[in-house]
């Protein structure tokens, strides 16, 4: 999975180039909780709802509301100010 893509992907309206990865990582790391970053990941990587969901240890119904609250987290300007460069 490349980060830089799928935030691309789920961020509206970039203004800057976003920073390398391991500073986004580290960004996300202190923005996000534990199972909101590990459920974007996983999702990113292209595993499936049900695979994503028993990791978490919660229903597919859950899964999805963790990762809207992740892209709606990801729009907020002040996150995407410490993504940018």
């Amino acid at each position: 999975m490349n980060l830089i893509d799928s935030l691309e992907k789920h961020i509206k309206n970039l203004k800057n180039p976003l920073r390398d990865e391991d500073e986004i990582l580290i960004v996300l790391k202190k923005r996000l909780t534990k199972k909101e970053l590990k459920a974007f990941m996983l999702i990113e990587d292209k595993n499936t709802l049900e695979d994503v969901s028993l990791q978490l240890h919660c229903d597919d119904e859950r899964t999805e509301e963790i990762y809207a609250t992740v892209i709606k987290k990801l729009n907020q300007e002040k996150l995407k100010q410490e993504l940018m460069q």
